[in-house]
């Protein structure tokens, strides 16, 4: 027989101090030890031999299991669906601090056997809730119970105490075979299982809720998820797929150029995306090795089987440049000019290889002539297919021109006799001057008497048979007495009868010059008598006489030809020779 050994020194010693409380502990059915403050009981548990131990202040009753570890499964709902989930209320007391709860489903008839694990949580929380799921293959019935276990220590709680209906839940899928999708007409949802449920998504698909059925024209471009809710009238599901609405962005593509020939393959592709198209609207597309040419095509761009609107993209072909055949003068002498002139390609630039001897306008093409030697005048095209590209002309050779000069010693002279000219250099040249002066075109020799009185500049136009020049020189007649002295000024002359003639500044101004068109002469000062104008070729060949007597502007030129010319321009005693440039 067990019996329970009372400590009478420990009983003594509770009699004497304040009752103590004793924590309860998980005690093994062979009995144990307890201790409370400073007291302790050793005890066995069995048969019922003393049912209670009074002292003056405690007492100690036995003959019963002291109360452990405790789980309580709180109220369920009798009726659930599989695959649904709720929170399962629970208590508990006693718990270790690192256990964990599981939530237990039984089989159809209450049994335990082969429990089914539907929910944990960590931890000791005397008063809380499992998220427990019913797995959604559960097989229908109306026999179940639920329990939950404890792992530190491990301890079985007792079921929910009350059978729970499980119904099977309904299922279903949907589908969209043809996704991704263009954005024209509509896609129909293929459905299987639970009919009668309803269709969702975001913002941007246009759905029908009822039928499934996307206006893909109304939809934007992008991937969805559409959501189908259904029910069996007693449990519901959920079912989801993915559909994509694919609509191209209309290609931008910058206008191509190319040189000589092309074909479409040479042409942008969107890394195999683009269709290229000689019609801004249906047609088909042109495959990769068609030719092109200049002209407007047209682009798309393609997803899939979607096509984006098309571009209009320009398209030129474009010749290889070349300079031509230069052509121009191979002689020039110095000081004169010519133009110079390319069949080939617009647009480019003159050169000469000798800029010493002969320099060229890059632009015009106008070569002037600066000393005695060769030089060579290329034209070259520096852009476009194919550049660069030079031609050149054969030599040109610039030529000396003679030199010469000329004076009438003695001016100013007296209205009597003659004069003759003195020169130095190139013979063979003429002599001419204004009206008023007779002067001998041959020898330069002056009729002084017969001439008038005033101021003259005499020209000498001469060549060596290659070139020409000119050289100019001023004469003065006075008309004289015994008693008059003459006196040499530039805008007066003074006699010593004390008359004073003034003579006004004589100018001639001519531009532009150069010119590529014409020349306008502007005579100033002088007097109201008729202009006259000689021009004469850098060959001193006259090539052009005129007379003005309106006092207006005179203008001339355009009918010559590009080169250096002499212009003499007489009015009255005055003459003013200038040199002209023609482009």
């Amino acid at each position: 027989m067990k019996n329970i050994i009372i400590l009478f020194a420990l009983l003594t010693m509770i009699s004497n101090a304040n009752a103590q409380t004793i924590s309860r502990k998980l005690v093994s059915n062979a009995g144990g030890t307890l201790t409370g403050g400073s007291s302790q009981i050793t005890f066995s548990i069995g048969e019922t031999i003393i049912p209670s131990l009074n002292t003056a202040t405690a007492m100690i009753t036995q003959g019963f299991q002291q109360p452990g570890e405790q789980i309580r499964t709180g109220s369920v709902a009798t009726s659930i669906c599989a695959g649904s989930s709720f929170n399962l209320p629970y208590t508990a007391t006693d718990v270790g601090g690192s256990n964990t709860f599981t939530a237990q489903l039984s089989n159809a008839a209450g049994s335990f056997t082969s429990p089914v694990n539907i929910g944990t949580l960590s931890g000791n929380a005397s008063t809380t809730v499992i998220n427990v799921t019913i797995p959604s293959n559960t097989v229908a019935g109306s026999g179940y119970r639920i329990r939950i276990t404890s792992s530190s220590p491990a301890f079985i709680g007792a079921n929910n105490g009350a059978n729970i209906t499980i119904n099977p839940a309904p299922t279903a899928s949907i589908s969209y075979s043809g996704s991704p999708y263009c954005a024209s007409g509509a896609a129909s949802v293929t459905r299987s299982g639970q009919s009668g449920g309803s269709y969702s998504t975001a913002a941007g698909l246009s759905i029908n809720s009822l039928t499934g059925e996307i206006n893909l024209a109304a939809s934007a471009a992008g991937t969805y998820s559409v959501t189908y809710i259904f029910s069996n009238g007693t449990c519901s599901g959920t079912a989801t797929t993915n559909v994509t609405i694919a609509i191209p962005t209309v290609p931008v593509v910058a206008a191509q150029n190319f040189c000589n020939s092309a074909t479409v393959a040479l042409l942008p592709n969107g890394s195999g995306a683009y269709k290229w198209y000689t019609k801004a609207k249906n047609g088909t597309a042109l495959i990769s090795s068609t030719v092109i040419s200049t002209g407007t095509y047209y682009v798309s761009s393609t997803s899939g089987s979607c096509e984006s609107e098309r571009a209009a993209v320009s398209v030129t072909i474009s010749p290889n440049v070349t300079a031509g055949t230069v052509s121009g003068t191979t002689s020039l002498c110095k000081g004169a000019a010519a133009n110079y002139t390319s069949n080939g390609t617009t647009g480019g630039s003159w050169s000469s290889t000798n800029t010493s001897v002969a320099t060229v306008n890059a632009s015009t093409g106008l070569v002037t002539a600066v000393n005695a030697g060769n030089a060579i005048i290329k034209y070259t095209v520096t852009t476009g297919c194919g550049s660069p590209v030079t031609s050149s002309s054969g030599t040109l050779a610039v030529n000396a021109s003679p030199t010469a000069s000329i004076s009438y010693n003695g001016s100013p002279f007296c209205k009597s006799g003659s004069v003759n000219v003195t020169r130095t250099g190139q013979a063979g040249g003429t002599y001419s001057s204004s009206a008023g002066l007779i002067i001998s075109s041959l020898t330069g020799s002056v009729n002084l008497e017969a001439s008038s009185t005033g101021t003259y500049t005499v020209t000498y136009i001469f060549s060596n048979g290659t070139c020409s020049d000119i050289a100019t020189t001023t004469l003065k007649i006075n008309k004289c007495n015994n008693n008059s002295r003459i006196v040499n000024d530039v805008n007066t002359i003074t006699q010593e009868s004390s008359l004073k003639v003034t003579v006004d500044k004589f100018d001639v101004i001519a531009y532009p010059n150069p010119s590529n068109y014409q020349f306008t002469l502007i005579v100033k000062g002088g007097s109201d008598e008729k202009v006259e104008v000689v021009v004469y070729d850098s060959l001193g060949r006259m090539v052009k006489h005129i007379d003005n007597s309106d006092g207006k502007q005179i203008k001339f030129g355009e009918e010559l030809p590009s080169g250096a010319y002499i212009a003499i321009v007489s009015q009255g005693i005055n003459q003013k020779t200038i040199r002209l440039i023609k482009e």
